[in-house]
C-alpha cells in the first residue's frame, strides 16, 4: 500500500478534529438541588446508565457517590481482565476482520469457495447438487433461531462437508451465536455499563444485518467491536469516518456497487478489479448517501435536498469492500495487488478499497459547500468532517441519545443544551453525554421509569439482579428472538426503536411473565442465578418494565 496514503488514512480524522476540546474533571450532577436523595439518585443513574443493577454497584454508589461513578464511566478505560473473560468465553471475538472473513463466510461465498475447490480437485460440482434457495430459507431462519448447526448439516446439503472441512472453513452459524452471546454476556457482566449501553445505541444507529447472511453477517462482529465500541466516548466524526470504511456498512448499504457513471472523468484508468458482477455497473447508488444524511447525520429533517444525496454518492464512488477479504485465486489476487501498483490513487487498507478508477473526480457541491475536482480519498474524509460537525447533526445527535436515556419525549430545553456542547466540542460524546446528566432537566421527577425496557433490557437486568451465571447463551437469545428482538438482525437501517409502543403490549408482557417464571423455576438451560431471586410478582410487575 502506498505509505503517504496509509498515513493520509490514520491521521486524517485527527488532523480535521482539535486536540483539546474537552477535558474532563469531576462531573457535578445537580440532583441535590432538584429535591432528590441520594438512594433515589443511585437508583435513578443505575437504571438510566447500566443494563440494570446489581448488590455490588449498588453498594458502591452509594459509597462513592454517583459523580464520582459518572466520572469514572464517562473516562472509563479497558478492563483487561474482563476482556481476557469474555475472550476465553467467545473466542471468535478475538479474531481480525480478514480471519473472520476467511474462515466464517457466508453462504454464497462458501458456496463459491467449495465449487471452486472441488474444480481443483477433479470432483463432481455442485451444479443441481443443491438448492441455493431452499438452503438460505432455512439458514436465514435458524440464524434468528440461534441454530447452532453447520451449512452441511442442513437439508441435502452433506456433500459440504468434506471441501469444507477440508478448505478449513469454521461453522458460520458459530459464530452467529458468539456474536449475539457476546453481547449478552457483555449487558451481564462487564463493569463499563455506560460503554455498553452506548455500543448498544451506537450499533441500532449504524444498524447493520446479520439477516444479510450472503454479504453482511460475517463481517457484523468485526463492525461492532472495530467502528463503533473504540469511539463510543470520543469524537463522533471518528465512528462515523469508521463505519463508513468498513465492509459491513458498504456492503448493508450498496456503496460497494456505487461508481462514476459512464463518461464521467476518473482519477485512474486501472481499475482494481473488472466489473464482473450484473448489479457492479457504471452509475452511483445512493443508498449509503441517503443514509448518511437522513439516519447517520443531519436527520430527516436536515435541511439537506435530494441535490445533496446524489453529490455525496458521488463523492464516495469508489469507497468499496476490499476483494481480498475472501477467498480468492492466487492470480486473481495477483492482479488486484498489480492493478493497486499501478494505479497509485487506489489503495487497499484490510477490508476496504478505493478504487480511483470508479471515483467520479469532477466538481461537487453539498450543502453549499464545493469540493473540486480531481480529489480522491481526502474528498470523502472532508465529507465526513463537513456531516458531522453540521448543527443539525449536532440536534439529531443530541435528540437520540436523550430519547435513548432519558425519555421517548425528553426536554427541548436539555437537547439544546448537549446539541451546544456537541457542537462546541466538534462532536464529543462523552461531553454530551456529561452535559445531559449535569442539566437540572434530566432531573426532573417525571423521567423516573420513562423508558420502556426492550426484551434484551428486561432479560439482562433480570440477569444482573440475580447475579445469573451465563454458561450457554442459546435459551436467552432463543426467547429474545421469538419476542420481537433477535440480536443483530432488525433489517431496516433505522435500528431497532427505542419507543414504549415498539415494545410494551398485552402480549409482550405475557411473554415476559413466562420468562420470569422459567427462570425462577430454575428451568433456563445454561443460566445459573447465584442468589435467590425475588419474588416473581417483582418481573412481573409494570414498574419492572421500565428503566
Amino acid at each position: 500500500m502506498n505509505n503517504t496514503i496509509a498515513l493520509n488514512q490514520e491521521t486524517m480524522i485527527d488532523h480535521y478534529t482539535s486536540k483539546n476540546t474537552v477535558s474532563f474533571g469531576l462531573v457535578r450532577t445537580p440532583y441535590r438541588s432538584m429535591g432528590w436523595t441520594d438512594a433515589e439518585a443511585v437508583e435513578y443513574v443505575l437504571e438510566k446508565f447500566t443494563f440494570g443493577g446489581t448488590d455490588e454497584l449498588r453498594e458502591r454508589l452509594k459509597k462513592i457517590g454517583v459523580d464520582v461513578w459518572l466520572t469514572e464511566q464517562l473516562t472509563a478505560k479497558t478492563d483487561v481482565d474482563f476482556e481476557k473473560r469474555a475472550l476465553r468465553k467467545f473466542p471468535t471475538t478475538g479474531l481480525s476482520l480478514k480471519q473472520l472473513a476467511r474462515t466464517y463466510p457466508g453462504l454464497i461465498v462458501t458456496l463459491k469457495s467449495v465449487a471452486q475447490h472441488l474444480r481443483a480437485t477433479g470432483k463432481k460440482t455442485l451444479r443441481g447438487q443443491i438448492s441455493f434457495n431452499d438452503m438460505f430459507g432455512t439458514i436465514l431462519r435458524n440464524v434468528q433461531k440461534v441454530d447452532r448447526r453447520w451449512f452441511y448439516q442442513m437439508p441435502n446439503a452433506s456433500m459440504l462437508e468434506a471441501p469444507m472441512k477440508s478448505m478449513g472453513l469454521g461453522n458460520f452459524m458459530e459464530l452467529m451465536y458468539e456474536l449475539a452471546g457476546q453481547k449478552l454476556f457483555r449487558a451481564v457482566h462487564a463493569p463499563n455499563q455506560l460503554e455498553e449501553r452506548l455500543v448498544d445505541f451506537w450499533f441500532n444507529h449504524f444498524n447493520v444485518s446479520i439477516t444479510r447472511i450472503n454479504d453482511v453477517a460475517t463481517n457484523v462482529l468485526s463492525y461492532e467491536r472495530d467502528a463503533i465500541r473504540p469511539f463510543v466516548l470520543k469524537h463522533f466524526n471518528r465512528m462515523l469516518a469508521a463505519t463508513a470504511r468498513h465492509p459491513a456498512m458498504l456492503t448493508y448499504l450498496d456503496n460497494t456497487l456505487s461508481n462514476a457513471k459512464k463518461g464521467a472523468a476518473v482519477l485512474s484508468n486501472v481499475p482494481l478489479m473488472p466489473f464482473r458482477h450484473k448489479k457492479q455497473q457504471p452509475g452511483i447508488n445512493e443508498n449509503y448517501a441517503r443514509e448518511l444524511l437522513e439516519l447517520h447525520t443531519l436527520g430527516v429533517d436536515g435541511g439537506y435536498q435530494q441535490r445533496d444525496v446524489i453529490e455525496i454518492a458521488r463523492i464516495l464512488t469508489g469507497w468499496k469492500t476490499s476483494p481480498l477479504l475472501y477467498p480468492i485465486s492466487k492470480k486473481l489476487e495477483g492482479i488486484v495487488l498489480e492493478n493497486e501498483r499501478k494505479s497509485k490513487k487506489s489503495f487497499i487498507d484490510n477490508g476496504f478499497y478505493f478504487d480511483a478508477a470508479r471515483h467520479d473526480a469532477e466538481a461537487k457541491t453539498v450543502l453549499g459547500r464545493h469540493y473540486n475536482e480531481k480529489k480522491g480519498y481526502e474528498e470523502g474524509q472532508q465529507l465526513i468532517q463537513q456531516l458531522a460537525t453540521h448543527s443539525s447533526t449536532a440536534d439529531h445527535i443530541s435528540k437520540k441519545l436523550a430519547m435513548y436515556f432519558v425519555s421517548d419525549t425528553p426536554s427541548f430545553v436539555l437537547i439544546a443544551k448537549m446539541a451546544d456542547i456537541f457542537g462546541k466540542t466538534e462532536g464529543h460524546i462523552g461531553a454530551t453525554i456529561r452535559t445531559m446528566v449535569e442539566a437540572p432537566e434530566f432531573w426532573n421527577p417525571i423521567y423516573r421509569k420513562a423508558k420502556a425496557k426492550s426484551p434484551f433490557d428486561f432479560v439482562v437486568s433480570m440477569f444482573r439482579e440475580n447475579g445469573a451465571i451465563i454458561e450457554d447463551a442459546s435459551a436467552p437469545l432463543k426467547w429474545l428472538s421469538s419476542n420481537g428482538q433477535p440480536l443483530y438482525a432488525f433489517q431496516p437501517p433505522t435500528g431497532y426503536p427505542t419507543i414504549q409502543e415498539f415494545w410494551i403490549n398485552e402480549a409482550a408482557i405475557a411473554q415476559r411473565i413466562k420468562f420470569a417464571y422459567a427462570l425462577s423455576a430454575g428451568n433456563m438451560e445454561g443460566i445459573s442465578p447465584t442468589r435467590p431471586l425475588a419474588p416473581i410478582q417483582r418481573y412481573t410487575s409494570p414498574q419492572f418494565q421500565k428503566r
